[in-house]
């Protein structure tokens, strides 16, 4: 498993988005370096396993991010997840509560019924015959710049999700599905009392169509929205990105030492 650390302080573990790796957050980890502890690594099916049939499950997702704690010598830590990232953070922080100290979500999604969910069960539905054409598909469904649903950035990120998607193994993404399908991530969500900043782009109205109850999912989470911005906020808006998660860093520093 590729583990990459870096800096002192507070820890933080990124976890990166499906078809991803840890290098989606080099500069946000070289960055925050300088006052945190920065930890990147790779996915099952997505590192030094890339192409082989993995046994993709949530179960075994939060396994290996105990493991990236004990390997990186962590005890607690802060979570900067970036869309199917945001289910192995809540998923693990539901099982080891008290590993987790924050849990920061970019383009976060849960189990409501909408659009998004709609094109996750098409493309789970229908059969990988050739992966090529059906993952060409599924980037289609999930990544839509049209006048209904504009999103400029959409083209150029649908053809890193087609370049990166063709190197896993074709189960990955449909065992994904199965976890955004079947997880039932929004009870999770409603018992969650950590501290939480959801993030989410101005054009990303797609992954955001099954979010129109998280103030009530989850009333004390701080929800900012980036201007100019599509479903991968810290790759397109990387400074206003950064602002935003270290504010909310420091915010919870100021509140821990009131309550000392």
């Amino acid at each position: 498993m590729n583990i990459t650390s870096q800096g002192n302080g507070e820890p933080i573990i990124f976890l990166h988005g499906l078809v991803g790796n840890q290098h989606v957050f080099k500069n946000e980890a070289k960055k925050l370096s300088a006052d945190y502890q920065t930890v990147t690594y790779n996915y099952l099916g997505h590192g030094s396993d890339l192409g082989t049939a993995i046994d993709f499950t949530i179960e075994n997702l939060v396994n290996q991010l105990l493991t990236v704690f004990k390997k990186a010598k962590i005890t607690k830590a802060h979570f900067c997840a970036l869309s199917f990232g945001c289910y192995i953070a809540h998923a693990f922080e539901a099982q080891y509560p008290d590993k987790v100290l924050s849990i920061c979500n970019i383009g976060g999604h849960y189990n409501n019924s909408s659009f998004l969910f709609d094109q996750f069960q098409h493309s789970l539905n229908e059969p990988i015959d050739d992966y090529f054409i059906w993952l060409e598909h599924y980037a289609e469904k999930v990544k839509p710049n049209t006048k209904q649903m504009p999103n400029p950035y959409n083209l150029k990120s649908k053809e890193i999700f087609l370049q990166y998607g063709l190197l896993l193994h074709p189960s990955i993404i449909k065992q994904s599905l199965h976890i955004r399908l079947q997880y039932d991530l929004k009870s999770v969500l409603k018992k969650y009392q950590k501290p939480l900043l959801w993030v989410s782009g101005e054009y990303d109205s797609l992954y955001r169509s099954c979010t129109y109850d998280l103030a009530d999912v989850i009333p004390h989470v701080q929800y900012v929205e980036i201007p100019d911005a599509g479903h991968l906020v810290h790759l397109n808006q990387s400074a206003l990105f950064l602002q935003q998660y270290k504010q909310f860093l420091v915010s919870l520093k100021t509140t821990n030492k009131k309550r000392l």
